[in-house]
């Protein structure tokens, strides 16, 4: 198995140019009013996968670039909404729109919280552009849990990142450096939880911290090339580590192909990815021990096309070897999507199938669940297969909508439970999650509406209803059953904006694993708002507010973990 992967490797080296996604040419957000077109149903992957944040995180309230993202995750671990740039498309957008080379934000609030973020870009280079960025926030506040203790709950997220893109010739080469570091408490229980003398939770109070570097190479050829071979290839390394002492090492190099035949595209999608991870608890023999895993890939298709018709067919092959007893596996999946036009622009029917398999490497489950065990070693899922269908397409120029139905089968799916640490009353409870697996099933309807007037006014409205079939679990712990979110900005003059963000999410429960009875806990639903603002004391300097959570819900994320309440933050922006 090992020679084989070492000739894939270093067959795939030499012959495809490398390239990493999300380090290609920046996008033009500039304008609202552009056209949103959906092309094909989300492929959700775990790194990307929502979630309640741990507290609210203040993001810019400068929005009028808004990029609308028509996605559907099909793990809906509940998220609060995040608002304001996510991208550095979106912070270059803003830059332009400021007409300058950059900016430089500072705010503070309530829950002591600190606010900075700065960037810098020559954005109006025609050939390329690169950049600085910087962000910082911080909180040094409690939080008052389900049962009414107060706890400290301090936190800070950081990050720093340097990119750059160059055309040359028909290609854009990209590069991209960054560097984060998270630090938090495992602060939360539930109230069923006793907490005195020797039953309190071992890590209750201890601290936490992520710090990941990460490095990232690309090529691509332009979109406007008049070659008839079209590509994009990159390669990637990141080095994770935490302070209770588990460290990840990753590498990856991935090419992606097309070529344009007479009556059909060929098209040639491939990667490999290496992780090494230190410090994991081997369920299989009960010890510490390191994992060693590489990751391959290979999904060819064709797609052919009409007037008003796409149909794409093809299969992905994902092989996984790993130095751990039982990891080994070989999975092939279909992949077959059509679209058909009957009205342009304004009617597009779809119907897809598809699969893939899911790598659950140790940094991507610490990001989804800050207050996972810090020893796990999760199971890769298994999306055997994925039903979609639905329509999108354009009510008129401003009103987008899509509509989807989807039915998706997992095998070893993972949920977040809490567990006693021992076998005898009383009992005491973990305040980490460990995970439990199970086949399951999950529909999941969903719609979405959006509208933008030019540069005036702009809203997103999303909904979910999930339901979850797990084989052997009685419920799908951690899993709501609807969410609705939206978002809504408005210039009011031409000196003041305003915006305003709303996620609701549905009932969920949490599991408590005993030597007896299983608990189960129910977490009431979320209602979370924030509202915000900013007004233009000059051309080049701003001052900006917002509320947090404005509805003060001490909202639970997973068991036991409750969110800070009301949260009121102001600031600067100076541009230049």
């Amino acid at each position: 198995m090992k020679k084989i992967y070492s000739q894939i490797f270093i067959l795939i080296l030499l012959s495809f140019v490398i390239h990493i996604n999300h380090v290609f040419g920046q996008k033009d957000t500039t304008k609202l009013n552009k056209e949103v077109e959906v092309i094909k149903p989300y492929r959700p992957n775990i790194s990307t996968a929502n979630k309640l944040n741990q507290l609210p995180v203040i993001e810019d309230t400068a929005r009028f670039t808004p990029e609308f993202n028509y996605s559907i995750d099909s793990r809906p671990i509940s998220s609060a909404f995040k608002s304001g740039p996510v991208s550095i498309q979106e912070l270059k957008a803003e830059a332009d729109q400021n007409n300058g080379i950059g900016y430089l934000k500072l705010g503070a609030g309530m829950y002591n919280s600190t606010y900075g973020d700065f960037f810098l870009s020559n954005n109006k280079c025609k050939n390329g552009s690169y950049g600085l960025h910087l962000k910082h926030f911080s909180s040094q506040g409690t939080t008052k849990l389900s049962k009414g203790d107060i706890v400290d709950s301090p936190y800070s997220n950081n990050k720093g990142e340097i990119y750059g893109n160059q055309i040359i010739g028909g290609s854009t080469l990209s590069g991209n450096l960054s560097y984060d570091r998270d630090v938090f408490r495992y602060y939360g229980y539930p109230d069923v939880i006793p907490v005195f003398s020797s039953l309190k939770p071992p890590l209750l109070g201890e601290k936490q911290q992520f710090q990941k570097a990460k490095i990232q190479v690309g090529l691509k050829s332009n979109d406007d090339s008049k070659n008839l071979l079209k590509y994009k290839s990159g390669l990637w390394y990141h080095f994770f580590d935490s302070k209770t002492g588990q460290q990840e090492k990753a590498i990856g190099l991935s090419a992606d192909f097309n070529y344009q035949f007479e009556k059909f595209k060929g098209i040639l999608e491939t990667s490999y990815e290496h992780y090494t991870t230190n410090g994991l608890l081997d369920t299989t023999i009960n010890t510490i021990d390191n994992k060693s895993v590489g990751l391959l890939k290979l999904a060819p298709s064709a797609q052919f096309s009409g007037e008003n018709w796409v149909f794409s067919g093809g299969f992905s092959l994902y092989s996984v070897g790993s130095n751990l007893v039982g990891e080994d596996d070989i999975k092939l999946y279909p992949k077959i999507e059509f679209t058909f036009s009957p009205v342009k622009d304004i009617l597009t029917l779809y119907a897809g199938i598809n699969g893939y398999l899911q790598n659950c490497n140790y940094s991507a489950i610490s990001y989804e669940n800050n207050w996972v065990n810090p020893v796990h070693n999760v199971l890769n899922e298994d999306h055997q297969y994925i039903l979609s269908g639905g329509l999108k397409g354009k009510i008129n120029k401003e009103f987008n909508y899509k509509v989807e139905l989807k039915y998706e089968n997992v095998n070893d799916m993972h949920f977040y439970v809490l567990r006693s640490i021992n076998q005898a009353s009383p009992f005491t409870y973990n305040n980490s999650f460990d995970l439990v697996y199970d086949n399951t099933g999950i529909t999941n309807f969903s719609a979405e509406l959006s509208y933008v007037k030019d540069r005036d006014y702009y809203f997103l409205l999303k909904g979910n209803y999930y339901n979850y079939t797990p084989d052997h679990l009685s419920f799908a712990p951690q899993m709501p059953d609807f969410d609705i979110e939206g978002t809504a900005g408005i210039r009011l003059n031409a000196k003041i904006t305003g915006f305003t963000d709303m996620k609701v999410t549905g009932e969920r429960y949490g599991l408590i694993i005993t030597p007896g009875e299983n608990m189960k806990i129910n977490l009431k639903p979320v209602y979370q708002l924030n509202v915000g603002a900013d007004y233009e004391l000059k051309s080049n300097f701003k001052i900006f507010g917002r509320i947090d959570n404005l509805l003060n819900q001490h909202y639970e994320q997973y068991t036991g973990y409750t969110s800070q309440g009301l949260r009121l933050i102001a600031g600067i922006t100076f541009s230049f």
